[in-house]
Order: structure tokens, then C-alpha cells, then sequence
């Protein structure tokens, strides 16, 4: 969202442009929410036949989105480093937020997961800002699981605290919605490509922890089998 801002700024919106990113925005979202949900479905079916399931998950998933980190950090289009940087971002947070936290090895809601955020954050805005010689691959990792864990660690506080049906749950799912829609018109805005696919990319992340709200609060059944968590 702030790379978006940054981009609204400083460049002048295109009409042409602005079509072409809202193309790109809906089919990022669509493949997105899609994985997301064949993930689900796949990992719940794995994990009844196999206990050893979320180890496997965690290793590969974990592998893939640290060398991709590495790898992807050698492309010269800055860009296109960026998206793939979130993309591994989006690997490395199932395998070490989504899997541990519903196989139950951390909780979310702990003094320790909202420092470890924080000290997260304060690193991202380090590699973004100050040291910017860094590869746009790991700014892209660290924002992903930063913008998600920030997301998540909002979520469940709000839930913890005031409760589903709360007025602070109902304004939470009001700030969630208006950021899913405020990326898509930044991105249109910038009119690129890779604005479109990054603000596809903050709308779906935005509306799964939105969905995930109804979810956790049984108003609606989740992409997993009843009564069984998973990613």
C-alpha cells in the first residue's frame, strides 16, 4: 500500500494505463484467493492422512520462499524483483505464521508475537527507506509478511478484546474493506502493470483476513472442513 502511495504520488495517472492495472488487479486478487483456497482444501485433506503434514508443508514452503528470496534478488527489473520479493513473502508467512499458529505451536495474541511484529516492521522500514541498496526482492518479502502479520496481529486483538459483534469488530471490517478497495484505486491510479498485480495482490490479502473474521466467528463456513483449522 505505501509503495502504491508512493507510486500515486509521484506519478500522473493514464487513462489507458488505469484499465490495463485494473485488468492486472483482478486477476492477480482472482489467482490469488484461488491458491489460497485449493491451499486450504489441499492441506486439510493431507493433514487427515497424514500427522506429519504440517512439517512437510513448513519445510517446503519455508525452502521455497527463502531461495526464491535469494534468487529473485539477481533479476534486474526492480519491479518485477518487488512482486516476486511478496510473492516468496507470501511462501515464507504460511510456512512460519499461517502453519504454526493453527497447529497451535504459537499464539498470535501473545506479548511476544506483537513485539516480534514490531521488530519486523522497524526492519522493513530500515531496508525500505534507509538502507535502500538492498535488493527489492527482500523489501518485497519483508513487506508482504509485515502488511499480513500487521493485518493478522490487528485482527485478533480487536476480536480477543471487544468481541465479534462488537462495534469495534463491525469498524474493523469497515478499515478492512476500505484498504481492499483503496489499493485497486491506487493502483488504477498509477496505471502499470505492476501497480494493477500489487494492488490485486493488497485487495486479497485484505479480503481474506476480512473473510477470516467470519470464519473464526462460525457466521460462515470456511474453505476447510468443519471443526478443523488449517492454513
Amino acid at each position: 500500500m505505501i509503495q502504491l502511495l508512493f507510486q500515486a504520488i509521484t506519478r500522473p495517472a493514464r487513462g489507458s494505463g488505469a484499465l490495463t492495472a485494473l485488468f492486472w488487479s483482478g486477476a492477480a486478487a482472482a489467482s490469488f484467493l484461488i491458491i489460497q483456497f485449493a491451499g486450504a482444501r489441499y492441506y486439510s485433506f493431507s493433514q487427515s492422512r497424514n500427522p506429519h503434514t504440517p512439517i512437510t508443508f513448513l519445510l517446503i514452503l519455508g525452502v521455497l520462499g527463502a531461495a526464491g528470496t535469494v534468487v529473485f534478488s539477481f533479476i534486474n527489473d526492480t519491479d518485477l524483483q518487488l512482486f516476486l520479493g511478496m510473492t516468496c513473502g507470501a511462501l515464507l508467512w504460511t510456512a512460519l505464521g499461517e502453519i504454526p499458529e493453527q497447529s497451535g505451536w504459537y499464539s498470535p495474541s501473545s506479548r511476544r508475537a506483537l513485539v516480534f511484529f514490531l521488530c519486523l516492521f522497524l526492519v522493513w522500514l530500515l531496508v525500505a527507506f534507509v538502507f535502500t541498496q538492498v535488493p527489492m526482492a527482500i523489501t518485497g518479502c519483508l513487506a508482504y509478511i509485515a502488511w499480513v502479520w500487521g493485518l493478522h496481529q490487528g485482527r485478533t486483538r480487536v476480536l480477543s478484546r471487544w468481541g465479534a459483534l462488537s462495534l469495534a469488530s463491525t469498524l474493523l471490517l469497515i478499515f478492512l474493506g476500505m484498504l481492499a478497495g483503496g489499493a485497486v484505486v491506487l493502483g488504477a491510479f498509477v496505471g502499470t502493470p505492476f501497480s494493477g498485480t500489487s494492488a490485486g495482490l493488497a485487495f486479497a490479502v485484505t479480503a481474506w483476513n476480512a473473510m477470516e473474521v467470519i470464519w473464526e466467528q462460525e457466521m460462515a463456513q470456511g474453505p476447510w472442513r468443519k471443526n478443523q483449522k488449517t492454513m
